[in-house]
């Protein structure tokens, strides 16, 4: 499979597409594009094809979007926003988040980007070779590396790069401040009071004088993060050490844990790993956030 969190490079287009955002909700679309994967993760699921059939697109994927978005903005967003850079941190806390009001825009956005994850399936999967009917997709390019896994892999690495460089370039652009409006005496001549009362303005009053245009358009300034959210820093780079030990221990371990099948052979330990190395991470995220959660509402019991 090609690695998960790529599957969101094929929503970007319609993420940043305003007339797409008023059908599909931006947040529905990126979750939807990477949910059909979750009994990888989730093993107790139902099988795995189900998730990645036309009847798991619009009923089991649509509905664990839902859920997995209750869980990011109620439980997750804000404990990993803290684990953040200051002004990284205040950018990502003021993104807005789902607006639950539009159920049906969510549900669409899901189902769209779950199928989008079904459609780049198809063409790194074995089972696309007779979807399509194209031979050089089984076919052997070097070793056990025939065309769908190269596809799979090379796919998976421009995905990947391809939704680093949009979240970065995103985060890193500030939102233009609106013009201020125009006041007297700032390039306008105000008619005189006695001109007002009469109804007419002279001529002299009407005419503006001619302005510069801006050399830039000013940015908003970025607002600190909210009192109580920031963790110490040593504490935050603890937290993110932690993390990356655990990924990496996860996916070492993870493939003795789930064996893959030797018929897929080095590719199914990749996958493997690649699954562990989710996990590990999905798994201490979780309980750092649950035990930020749980200072927070001591803090604020206390208080």
């Amino acid at each position: 499979m090609p690695f998960t969190p790529s599957h969101v490079a094929a929503v970007i287009p319609l993420i940043g597409s305003p007339r797409a955002r008023k059908v599909f909700d931006p947040w529905a679309l990126g979750v939807g594009a990477m949910v059909p994967d979750l009994p990888m993760f989730l093993p107790y699921l139902q099988d795995y094809s189900r998730w990645h059939s036309p009847a798991g697109v619009v009923t089991d994927d649509v509905a664990a979007v839902f859920v997995l978005l209750a869980v990011l903005q109620f439980v997750l967003r804000d404990p990993l926003t803290a684990l953040l850079p200051g002004t990284l941190a205040a950018r990502v806390a003021a993104l807005p988040g789902p607006d639950w009001r539009r159920f049906w825009a969510i549900a669409l956005g899901a189902a769209a980007g779950a199928a989008t994850h079904v459609l780049w399936d198809s063409f790194t999967h074995d089972w696309g070779a007779a979807f399509w009917g194209w031979g050089w997709m089984t076919a052997p390019v070097l070793g056990w590396l025939n065309g769908y896994r190269l596809a799979q892999y090379g796919s998976s690495a421009f995905g990947l790069a391809l939704t680093a460089w949009w979240l970065l370039r995103a985060l890193r652009t500030p939102a233009p401040v609106p013009a201020p409006a125009a006041t007297p005496g700032a390039g306008t001549a105000p008619p005189s009071a006695s001109a007002s009362a009469a109804g007419t303005v002279p001529a002299s009053a009407s005419r503006t004088a001619p302005t510069a245009p801006p050399a830039s358009v000013p940015r908003a300034p970025v607002a600190a993060p909210a009192r109580g959210t920031r963790l110490p820093e040593r504490v935050r780079w603890g937290v993110l050490a932690g993390t990356v030990a655990a990924a990496c221990c996860s996916a070492a371990v993870w493939p003795l844990v789930d064996p893959p099948n030797p018929v897929y052979g080095w590719a199914g330990v990749v996958t493997r790993i690649g699954v562990g190395l989710l996990i590990g991470l999905g798994a201490v995220l979780t309980v750092y956030a649950l035990l930020w959660q749980l200072a927070r509402v001591i803090r604020l019991s206390r208080a």
